[in-house]
């Protein structure tokens, strides 16, 4: 009996300290949020949210004027040497926001017949708060100034 107990003790210290390192590995910035009021210091830019049901992949939700109203929001086609943020491909999950300092191509490009404006990204930055896809643990764990490792990797997060 007390074998039992002393295993049931060490997996539950197991669990416990894969859970603490996923949790600091959480907290670890790769890339800090700009928040609204701060738009203005990035210059030109667009705001770009990932949309998963679409052949481009992005809508363009907003500029340096703000965000725009939902019926003036349109999809877009964005390139460059610059590796563009993560699309969220959960169907349940909340698409994050990215605020993407571009160059606009001057020409359209043909998108599953769907004639898209091009922007080649120079920098990119998410959006505060950052939300995240629903996860196992709360969402009051998870940080929404910054986006960690798990943001940037395609495999799936707890």
């Amino acid at each position: 009996m007390k074998r039992i107990v002393k295993i049931i003790i060490f997996l539950f210290l197991i669990l416990c300290v894969v859970i603490v390192v996923y949790i600091t590995i959480a907290w670890i910035p790769v890339k800090y949020a700009v928040r609204e009021e701060d738009f203005v210091k990035y210059g030109k830019f667009i705001l770009l949210k990932g949309n998963y049901d679409t052949g481009t992949g992005w809508s363009k939700v907003g500029d340096e004027t703000g965000f725009y109203n939902t019926d003036k929001v349109y999809e877009v086609w964005i390139e460059g040497k610059v590796k563009p943020p993560k699309i969220s491909t959960s169907f349940a999950g909340y698409q994050k926001v990215y605020l993407c300092k571009v160059e606009e191509v001057p020409e359209l490009k043909d998108i599953k017949g769907i004639m898209c404006q091009v922007y080649k990204i120079i920098e990119w930055y998410p959006v505060y708060p950052v939300i995240r896809d629903p996860a196992v643990l709360p969402g009051w764990i998870y940080p929404a100034e910054f986006i960690n490792i798990y943001d940037m990797s395609d495999e799936p997060v707890w």
